[in-house]
């Protein structure tokens, strides 16, 4: 387990260092497997435990266990501590690649932090906390944005775009949250319109029915998996390709993606005659 932990992180340059320093000690004690050698793993551990590399120090420790038998010097380290250590980092890099992938980055970060707080130095987590610290402050960004637009006058189209884009990024941001229910009306006027008479008077017509179950199809099962998008933020083709893309996973048919993409082409007609705020 240690050699293949080093191995991976003589790949990485920010752990090239770490893995040129260990190396020899373990490479030693595998060849030599003398006390001399098995008491510098023993050390070694105890070195990377305070240093904050909680995994690797109990990696290390259980081989030296492994290597040396019954004639292994003893630990130096709180092995059940460092146990409990370990599965809390470890569980936190599984929770934070899964919130990652779902976007959920708020959630990632709190991962982070509790995986940081019992293995200060976990190269897996070191790295999500770069990327989910950038993506939350892009996030930000388009929050303060979608703030300072919807107070402009027919500034609401542009605080949508914003709103979408923070979204996008980071799904359980608090503030972008609050805010897309704040404007829930507008949003859902950029994003979903219901098929009234309005509606049809503006799109041109249409059969009320096949749009209103084309909006039921759009709204519930295309949000199963990410949040709704601006109509005009795609050409009536793209959203053909992206609809077609998804439309195993969402579980839905070549005639009801037709419908779907019936009452896009018609609230897409609707969103451009909407007046801006």
């Amino acid at each position: 387990m240690a050699k293949q932990y080093i191995a991976h992180a003589a790949q990485d340059e920010k752990y090239k260092a770490l893995a040129a320093a260990l190396a020899p000690r373990l490479q030693a004690a595998l060849a030599s497997r003398s006390a001399t050698a098995l008491q510098t793993l023993r050390d070694t551990a105890a070195q990377l435990e305070t240093v904050g590399y909680q995994s690797l120090a109990l990696a290390i420790d259980e081989g030296t266990d492994r290597l040396g038998g019954a004639t292994a010097p003893p630990t130096k380290v709180n092995r059940d501590e460092l146990k409990k250590k370990v599965a809390i980092s470890t569980r936190a890099v599984a929770r934070t690649r899964q919130a990652v992938a779902m976007r959920c980055l708020v959630n990632a970060d709190q991962e982070i932090r509790t995986g940081l707080e019992a293995e200060p130095a976990r190269p897996e987590l070191k790295a999500f906390q770069v990327k989910v610290q950038k993506d939350l402050e892009d996030a930000n960004k388009d929050c303060a944005n979608a703030e300072d637009y919807r107070h402009r006058a027919k500034g609401a189209p542009h605080a949508l775009t914003a709103l979408e884009m923070g979204l996008k990024i980071c799904v359980d941001h608090p503030a972008l949250i609050a805010l897309k229910k704040e404007m829930s009306s507008a949003f859902e006027e950029k994003t979903a319109p219901p098929v009234t008479p309005a509606f049809l008077t503006a799109a041109g017509g249409g059969d009320p029915k096949t749009l209103a179950e084309g909006h039921s199809l759009y709204t519930n099962r295309c949000t199963e998996c990410h949040e709704l998008e601006l109509l005009d933020s795609r050409t009536v083709t793209s959203w053909q390709k992206a609809v077609s893309g998804m439309a195993k996973r969402a579980g839905v048919n070549a005639d009801q993606q037709q419908r779907i993409i019936d009452y896009i082409a018609a609230a897409q007609k609707v969103v451009e005659k909407s007046p801006g705020e």
